[in-house]
């Protein structure tokens, strides 16, 4: 079964409402919605804020999924595309 991972901020923690989280929670229910061959997950990037030990179950996640949707959101773009970046560099790209 393929897997599909659904990145962003969700925002189910502090049960915020707004133009992101909404956009990020529809992506996830269209893709469960439509994707039904498929195992779809996600990864709600707020839980960032409060255990940083979850970065590795995010990673985790991420080398796991075949497809990845990524949805950054509140500064987590410019942090994850620099870890993003430090783990391309030490890996050997053919």
């Amino acid at each position: 079964m393929k897997k599909i991972l659904v990145l962003g901020y969700f925002g189910y923690l502090t049960n915020q409402l707004d133009g992101q989280t909404v956009k990020t929670r529809d992506v996830y229910r269209l893709a469960k919605e439509q994707l039904t061959d498929c195992d779809v997950e996600y990864f709600d990037t707020q839980s960032l804020q409060k255990s940083k030990l979850l970065l590795f179950k995010m990673f985790f996640k991420v080398m796991c999924c075949k497809t990845l949707f990524y949805l950054p959101a509140h500064n987590n773009l410019k942090v994850l595309l620099a870890l993003s970046s430090i783990g391309i560099g030490q890996r050997k790209i053919m």
